[in-house]
């Protein structure tokens, strides 16, 4: 069973995961799954392991990534030097993975990619204007509380406003139409707080929610404080998790020096899904997708 996998990261999402490609095909199929997607930060590079390794563990790849959006609209009539948000997009079909590639190669070209303050990281960013030319095949979902929809969900002034809300879904209804979902998750305290809102507001709109698990490492214990993945992702900070700063973060919150505040982001399965307070449907309709993906037997390989 396709398990609430749509934000599936591997190692190659630097210093943000600890998972390796082939290792986590094989404990998703020893942990049920007939499909897992993989969802990497900004580009697609593993995708070719991805469908190797699926093939290997007796799964099926779905092919997809977690693209940096813009604040903007058009990046060709505009700059936008914020940090970009969050956006999963998979691959339904051969057309959707040539349309993924074509806004996987452009969103690193001139106007898109845009250089970090710090004048070495590269954000490979996409905007409206290409996902309105690249839209067809693919299948598109809010991300994290990182992305613009769930940000509005997540302001306090704004979430309490329902046409503010409609009208941040709105767009991404008119391209995507069927193929839109917003995510619903539950790894943080501050995603639970909106699950509520996002139930709501969607089921008065008529958008579709799905509930996924956004996967940094394999196994509940590696997402402990100091444990693998804390210990991973300290490498970013340099040594500064070493000069007395705290590393555990105010009041559980994600830390700046490494602990992302929760355990919680191991693969799971559906029985984790429904303890975590997902209903069945919400967690059915994240099979759907699955099968949506997987339905045309597609394959780079």
């Amino acid at each position: 069973m396709f398990t609430c996998t749509d934000q599936v990261h591997s190692n190659l999402s630097f210093k943000d995961s600890i998972n390796v490609v082939e290792e986590t095909a094989k404990w998703a199929a020893i942990r049920g799954q007939k499909a897992l997607a993989l969802t990497d930060h900004g580009h697609m590079f593993g995708s070719i392991r991805h469908a190797f390794a699926c093939r290997e563990a007796g799964i099926a790849p779905i092919f997809g990534m977690e693209a940096y959006e813009s604040h903007i609209d058009d990046l060709h009539n505009g700059e936008d030097t914020a940090y970009p948000a969050h956006l999963t997009l998979l691959a339904m079909n051969r057309a959707g993975w040539e349309n993924l590639c074509s806004i996987h190669t452009k969103s690193y070209q001139a106007p898109y990619a845009l250089k970090a303050k710090t004048g070495s990281r590269v954000y490979p960013r996409v905007d409206r204007r290409l996902l309105e030319q690249h839209n067809g095949g693919i299948i598109c979902m809010s991300a994290c509380l990182g992305g613009r929809i769930q940000q509005d969900f997540l302001n306090e002034d704004i979430n309490k406003d329902d046409k503010v809300l409609s009208a941040s879904m709105h767009w991404y209804r008119e391209i995507f139409e069927d193929r839109f979902y917003v995510e619903l998750m539950g790894n943080t305290a501050d995603q639970r707080a909106i699950l509520y809102r996002q139930r709501e507001i969607c089921k008065k709109d008529k958008v579709r929610t799905v509930a996924t698990n956004d996967v940094h490492y394999l196994t509940q214990e590696q997402g402990k404080m100091y444990g693998a993945h804390h210990i991973y992702s300290c490498a970013r900070y340099g040594n500064d998790p070493l000069k007395g700063r705290p590393i555990e973060g105010e009041n559980g919150a994600r830390s700046r020096f490494g602990w992302y505040g929760s355990d919680e982001f191991y693969l799971k399965t559906a029985d984790d899904m429904r303890n975590t307070g997902f209903s069945g449907q919400e967690i059915a309709t994240s099979v759907e997708i699955a099968e949506r993906c997987t339905s045309a037997g597609f394959t780079p390989i």
